[in-house]
């Protein structure tokens, strides 16, 4: 067997693996985090902890691989055209904002995360940025699983479900999933009406 019951059964084992879950699909580390909190398997802080350093350091780790491609000229020469310019001066006066909202929307993080990068936007700002976005997300996603977990938990009708309760985890993920797309369709008309503006 590769993995030993006692390299498992390491308090530091979980949150390690929450944090590395979180560069393959957030949302779904989340849920998982928050499912194994509700169980009792890991501390909520420290799920949350290992949660949302996971999420920044892959955001920046995006950032850094954006600023790494300034060095191939093709994309030098795209940053250099006007509307670019005036894209990147756009990002940089409301990163704030471009940050919190992309963080909610599906789909956006990495083009943004990585034009950041390429745009040269202050580092410190990036990451003051994606920590206080992603500290919210986190709170609200994992802590509305957790919640909800608490409460079925509590329920008799979770405790007399059996096998089936299970089949709530993956229809909450998709709830969550569904949310996501239609605040990106709402942010992408508004961004279509401010570019025709």
């Amino acid at each position: 067997m590769f993995f030993s019951s006692d390299i498992l059964s390491h308090p530091w084992v979980i949150p390690i693996a929450l944090f590395f879950a979180t560069f393959v699909l957030e949302d779904a580390a989340i849920v998982s985090g928050a499912m194994l909190a509700t169980a009792g398997t890991i501390q909520p802080e420290m799920a949350f902890v290992a949660l949302l350093l996971g999420i920044v350091v892959g955001d920046v780790g995006l950032y850094f691989l954006g600023k790494q491609a300034r060095r191939f000229s093709f994309i030098q020469k795209h940053t250099e055209q006007k509307r670019v310019k005036d894209f990147r001066h756009w990002v940089s006066s409301y990163l704030f904002l471009v940050i919190f909202i992309v963080r909610f929307a599906p789909g956006l993080r990495l083009p943004c995360y990585l034009s950041c990068g390429v745009f040269t936007v202050s580092i410190k700002r990036f990451i003051w940025a994606v920590g206080v976005a992603g500290f919210f997300w986190v709170a609200l996603a994992f802590g509305g699983v957790h919640w909800f977990g608490l409460q079925l938990s509590n329920s008799s009708f979770w405790q007399d479900a059996g096998i089936w309760k299970w089949v709530l985890v993956p229809v909450f993920g998709v709830i969550i999933y569904f949310c996501q797309r239609l605040l990106n369709g709402y942010i992408g008309r508004y961004l279509e009406i401010k570019d025709d503006q």
